[in-house]
């Protein structure tokens, strides 16, 4: 519980300090978090050219406020779904952009910096906010917007995509995981840990003196 005279914890922290992480994929928002947080999640943003825009605009953020860029932690936290079926992994990934994409209609900004175009047929659909056209609006995206925004199909593709998103500032990865439909998220991420990071820390090791997650 937090006391609101004087701003005071009334239980002893298990550290004296608590890492305060901002999770976005606004650009201001990602500046900001340059300036002051401790680190930041990059939502969602899989293109080497996107996460290249965000760790400069978090690094712009920590030059304003005269920190090292190096003092900010900044991971990419995408949404996955690892499955051997890899039609019904991108299925499901496919749907779940989907639905952030009527979620966070109009606010499409982040997506210019991804450099992917939406038809304006699922601009229709998102302007509609009716979730229940989630499976209408998941037929309309584009391959490329999916490969930006999400990870989905065997370890292998996996990795790839996820180590090729790994750019010079980015310290490590922190994801949130999708089962298939009447699965559990357990085996997801266990072939996550198992099979994907392995795949990734060869790959970046491969091309050092890159980070490792």
């Amino acid at each position: 519980m937090v006391s609101l005279r004087g701003g005071r914890l009334q239980f002893a922290p298990v550290r004296n300090h608590i890492p305060v992480y901002f999770a976005t994929h606004g650009a201001q928002i990602a500046r900001l978090a340059g300036e002051i947080a401790d680190g930041v999640l990059l939502g969602n943003i899989l293109s080497p050219g996107g996460v290249d825009f965000y760790v400069s605009r978090v690094q712009e953020g920590a030059a304003k406020a005269g920190r090292p860029p190096e003092s900010v932690d900044i991971s990419l936290r995408p949404e996955v779904c690892v499955a051997e079926d890899e039609a019904a992994a991108f299925a499901v990934m496919r749907q779940r952009a989907a639905t952030r994409l009527i979620w966070t209609y109009p606010h499409w900004e982040y997506l210019d910096h991804l450099e992917v175009t939406i038809p304006a047929g699922l601009a229709e659909v998102a302007a509609r906010g009716d979730l229940s056209e989630v499976e209408r609006a998941a037929g309309l995206i584009p391959d490329a917007v999916v490969a930006a925004t999400v990870a989905a199909g065997h370890p292998e593709r996996v990795a790839d995509q996820l180590a090729a998103a790994f750019r010079p500032g980015v310290t490590r990865v922190t994801i949130r995981a999708h089962a298939l439909p009447g699965g559990g998220i357990a085996p997801v991420l266990r072939a996550f840990m198992e099979e994907v990071v392995p795949r990734i820390e060869k790959r970046l090791q491969a091309s050092s003196p890159r980070p490792t997650p």
